[in-house]
């Protein structure tokens, strides 16, 4: 990796966030949120429908076989009940003999449909006249109980328990015999078994989807096809349909409230559907019970196929989440990571443009903008070094002007003031060379009177002064009393070259005034163009009015102390009597000594 560049693989020490709030899980795991939720949504919204459908398709055929067994069970019965009426009508029947009666019933099954059926006509007073087979065996009780249950039937059909077995239940039809004047005199019984309810329950087709049984209203037997045999079996085997008819059956909640429809325990055991449809005219129900599993063998298939469907949705879904996420956040995490380099102070930082795409243009624009940030920071840098070093060098400056104003306060000697004014200058100004120069009792000349550095001394030494007003900048500025600046001494018209000074490139004169007086100048010069700035100039004026100031308090203290020594000598030299000392603070005191008997 080149310089500047960021290293994915460098340890930084970041916040982990919340497992969501991760842009990397976000990209990984709400595609397959979005997607799953959004088809299990759809999915629960086409099942809703589908099982309302399948629900409605099941009551349908359901309806449609009960409907056909009691319409099948409901012909044959009624077709046997007119074959039995017709036998009934024949008048002839009550005026034959008992032999020729069971003659005449065993004619009978050469002209109606009558099966394993056995008939009997029993007259009033007689009791069974004539049977047909003759070798079936009658007992008077079951007789009377077949020749009661029809009595009671409306319709003049019962089911009554068989005498061949205590379990076993058969069928029975009843028609009154008449006379010729229609006075009943007997009655023509006829009991058949119910194997006919098997062909009828077979050919239906309801064992493919789920099995019918029948069960008379009295509830007190039920009949169903188990493993290609028809059962007849009393009520009070099989709890699961207790009630049923009488419509207190329970269905079980938990289904029932998730399929919307009723499921009940069927009579093997399993949870159904139960759709009961009565039989016209006789005493039964027809029962027919689907499973669920087979009602909604379906939806329960598209159910299985669904949940598959979605696994490879859910699958395909995380496996782009993980792609995109590392195409995504991989770049975010390095541009994050050089964002914290940044704001650590690192402007070098620079990331790899290797894409065109979104990403490379963010890059792109992130390089240019450190490069930009790298260069305002190096250029304000750059400006407080500069302000920092001005603001030390106007420290500086304020502190040279500050111990020449407290140097006037504390001077007496003028030379020695003059040293230390011109020595402040290079030291806290910078400058190349400084020197002073008053105006001599003539007022022609400006004599130098204090200068830096071994060429100043050199100057001393040869006591250099410029005339006034005529040779160079310190002339003209004593002259018109003005300052003067040069920033380039080659161009300057004014400015007087000094072979001593050759490094020269710009100079500036500033006047020493007392009043409306000027006294002298400072010359100050370096070896820069363009060298002096407006604060230098402001500081360095101070410094000179100061200096002029002090000067001349200097000057005036110079002249006090000369006067008053000259008259100390003219008082010295009048009276010589007079015994002088000087004490340690300079003040003069005196002491009076006797001449003689004069005191003095």
């Amino acid at each position: 990796m080149k310089q500047g560049t960021i290293d994915s693989n460098k340890p930084t020490i970041v916040i982990a966030p919340r497992f969501f709030s991760s842009l990397a899980n976000q990209l990984r795991y709400a595609p397959v949120v979005h997607v799953v939720s959004t088809m299990l949504v759809l999915v629960f919204i086409f099942m809703s429908h589908s099982f309302g459908i399948q629900k409605q398709a099941v009551a349908v055929l359901q309806q449609d076989y009960g409907a056909f067994v009691a319409t099948a069970v409901d012909d044959h019965i009624q077709r046997q009940y007119e074959d039995l009426q017709s036998l009934a009508h024949v008048i002839s029947l009550g005026l034959l003999s008992a032999d020729e009666q069971v003659i005449m019933l065993a004619n009978i099954p050469q002209h109606y449909d009558v099966g394993e059926s056995v008939m009997l006509v029993v007259e009033d007073g007689a009791g069974v006249t004539a049977v047909y087979p003759q070798n079936t065996l009658l007992l008077d009780a079951s007789v009377q109980q077949m020749q009661q249950a029809v009595t009671d039937s409306a319709t003049g059909i019962a089911f009554v328990p068989d005498i061949s077995s205590p379990d076993a239940y058969a069928l029975v039809m009843g028609a009154p015999l008449l006379r010729p004047d229609d006075s009943p005199y007997g009655m023509v019984l006829w009991r058949t078994d119910l194997a006919f309810l098997q062909g009828i329950l077979d050919s239906s087709g309801v064992k493919y989807d789920g099995y019918a049984y029948l069960l008379n209203r009295s509830q007190t037997f039920l009949a169903y096809v188990n493993q290609d045999e028809l059962l007849v079996q009393p009520r009070a085997d099989h709890s699961a349909v207790s009630d049923l008819v009488a419509e207190t059956a329970q269905p079980w909640q938990p289904w029932s409230r998730l399929l919307q429809t009723q499921i009940y325990r069927g009579l093997f055991g399993d949870w159904v559907l139960r759709q009961e449809t009565a039989v016209a005219n006789l005493n039964l129900s027809i029962i027919v019970e689907t499973p669920i599993t087979t009602a909604y063998a379906p939806i329960l298939q598209m159910i299985y196929e669904t949940i598959g469907f979605l696994i490879v949705v859910a699958i395909i879904a995380l496996s782009l989440g993980y792609y995109f996420s590392h195409k995504i956040v991989i770049p975010l995490r390095q541009l994050s990571m050089a964002a914290a380099r940044i704001s650590d102070g690192d402007m070098s930082v620079q990331l790899d443009v290797d894409s065109r795409n979104e990403f490379g243009l963010v890059a792109a624009a992130f390089n240019r903008m450190t490069a930009q940030l790298h260069e305002t920071v190096s250029t304000l840098e750059k400006s407080v070094e500069e302000r920092t070093t001005t603001i030390n060098r106007r420290s500086l400056q304020i502190q040279a002007a500050a111990a020449t104003a407290r140097d006037a306060t504390s001077a007496t000697e003028l030379n020695e003031l003059l040293n230390r004014a011109v020595n402040l200058v290079p030291s806290r100004f910078g400058y190349y060379h400084a020197g002073i120069f008053l105006v001599d009792e003539s007022e022609k000349y400006a004599v130098l009177r204090a200068a830096t550095g071994t060429v100043g001394q050199e100057m001393l030494r040869r006591q250099h002064r410029l005339l006034v007003g005529s040779e160079g900048i310190v002339g003209h500025v004593i002259a018109t009393g003005s300052p003067y600046i040069t920033s380039d001494t080659h161009r300057d018209p004014v400015y007087w070259p000094n072979p001593l000074l050759p490094e020269t490139r710009s100079e500036m004169g500033l006047p020493l005034r007392v009043g409306d007086r000027v006294i002298g100048a400072m010359n100050v010069q370096s070896r820069k163009t363009s060298a002096f700035e407006e604060e230098d100039i402001t500081i360095l004026q101070i410094l000179t009015d100061q200096l002029a100031v002090a000067i001349e308090k200097t000057r005036l203290f110079e002249k006090t102390q000369a006067m008053l020594t000259e008259r100390l000598h003219t008082i010295v030299s009048n009276i010589p009597l007079m015994l002088f000392a000087f004490d340690r603070q300079g003040i003069i005191t005196g002491r009076r000594q006797r001449v003689g008997n004069t005191e003095c």
